[in-house]
């Protein structure tokens, strides 16, 4: 769907299934290759019946449906998302397909569709979420779960000059690139009803940064296409007093770049849910900005860890958490590799838990 965070996802489902079952194919759905529910694609799919044929002989074909991971059902950013996801879950298992929910997380959502979200978490054979928050709704819906880690975590390894290294011994393995400056990376994204002050905060943390601590900034987009971040990083860099020293990057086709890019960075301020995970597989110091739930059901299991309420942001306080993290770089350090360490280990266990389930 043109998002850094699904990729990630991707590509760590792809690592483990490859591992238990090595001769198997993996066919994805994203765009183009979805079911036409939505009104829109409903009317453009009786015009052109492929873009039902398509997905609809995807799943027809397969002999186990995956269904995950990310936040897929919650309603905080459409009203329909989730219903959307389910039905898609449950066209699977009308066709008499396994269907497996993996690494996914649920938030707020409505009457309706959490009525018809728990008909496919209950016909799901296996159900992993990826937060304890999730975990708690899973019981109340009367649906076992077993509590794994988001998929973008079993991407342990980076580039560092052409060579595959742990990404998490920044201290040991990866060397700092040269720059002519250093860099902080902020990620920002479109949301429903967001305060625009947010962007404007944020371009007061670059000439903050810029002025103060003498850093440049570069602006990291995670969405391409429809809904795409480089709107809202040309009004944060639109903003900002010495646009030299800021920088919007193009969209990262690869999570090896984009990982190593992170790793050699002073500090990541992330709003979306992966920049925040990737930069932690670093080992890179961050900032997480709570747009949705996900982002604090996510990072409660890290107690280190304090998102900032984007309702509640002000420069000052979002100035000071940099101040300390960027000042006290040494002790930070210890925290944030301590983190990736975590990170890995609870994605090893994901990988070991989820291969006796599979098998």
């Amino acid at each position: 769907m043109g998002n850094t965070g699904d990729e990630a996802i991707l590509r760590g489902l792809q690592s483990v299934l490859g591992k238990i079952w090595a001769d198997s194919e993996i066919s994805v759905m994203g765009r183009g290759k979805l079911l036409p529910v939505g009104i829109r694609s409903f009317l453009k799919a009786l015009v052109k019946p492929r873009l039902f044929l398509e997905p609809y002989r995807i799943i027809k074909s397969c002999d186990i449906f995956i269904l995950g991971g990310g936040g897929l059902f919650t309603d905080e950013e459409r009203p329909f998302v989730s219903l959307f996801w389910a039905l898609h879950g449950y066209v699977a298992h009308l066709l008499k397909k396994k269907v497996l929910c993996l690494g996914i997380s649920v938030g707020k959502i409505s009457f309706f569709n959490r009525w018809f979200v728990k008909k496919v978490l209950k016909v799901a054979k296996i159900v992993m979420v990826r937060d304890q928050h999730s975990q708690r709704i899973m019981e109340k819906m009367g649906i076992k779960s077993y509590l794994g880690c988001d998929f973008a975590s079993m991407n342990f390894k980076t580039l560092c000059h052409g060579e595959l290294v742990e990404p998490c011994q920044t201290n040991k393995r990866i060397l700092r690139q040269a720059h002519d400056d250093n860099y902080i990376v902020i990620s920002a994204r479109p949301f429903k009803n967001i305060d625009e002050k947010l962007y404007t905060i944020l371009a007061q943390l670059c000439d903050t940064v810029i002025e103060k601590h003498g850093l440049a900034v570069k602006l990291i987009p995670f969405q391409k296409g429809e809904g795409n971040d480089s709107k809202i990083l040309h009004k944060i860099f639109e903003q900002v007093r010495q646009k030299d020293k800021v920088k919007i990057e193009n969209f990262y086709e690869n999570i090896n770049e984009l990982m190593q890019t992170l790793a050699n960075e002073q500090v990541v301020v992330s709003m979306r849910l992966h920049a925040g995970i990737l930069s932690a597989l670093t080992g890179t110091p961050f900032i997480p900005l709570n747009y949705m739930e996900k982002v604090s059901d996510f990072w409660e299991m890290f107690p280190d860890i304090k998102p900032i309420d984007i309702n509640k942001i002000n420069i000052d306080d979002l100035a000071e958490r940099f101040q300390n993290i960027y000042s006290n770089g040494r002790n930070n350090k210890a925290v944030f590799e301590k983190i990736s360490m975590d990170l890995r280990g609870k994605a090893q266990e994901t990988e070991e838990l989820l291969a006796k389930l599979l098998r």
